[in-house]
């Protein structure tokens, strides 16, 4: 079970690089979709929660608490 920091990638490109939690996204990570950072910021249980920053194939950028 992932517990602590870790990196964690998938077979199709989507890689999450951050804390765990009994197995579960949580406190601060990055998500990557195939090489490109989409998600920066804090997690509680597996779900975007918190100040981050999103960034989108289009180059637009949101920045603040989700």
């Amino acid at each position: 079970m992932r517990h602590r920091y870790g990196v964690y990638t998938s077979e199709n490109g989507i890689k999450y690089e951050g804390n765990w939690s009994n197995g579960t996204k949580n406190g601060n990570g990055k998500l990557y979709i195939k090489e490109n950072l989409i998600y920066d910021g804090k997690w509680k249980n597996g779900i975007k929660q918190g100040y981050g920053r999103m960034k989108w194939k289009s180059g637009n950028i949101y920045e603040g608490n989700l």
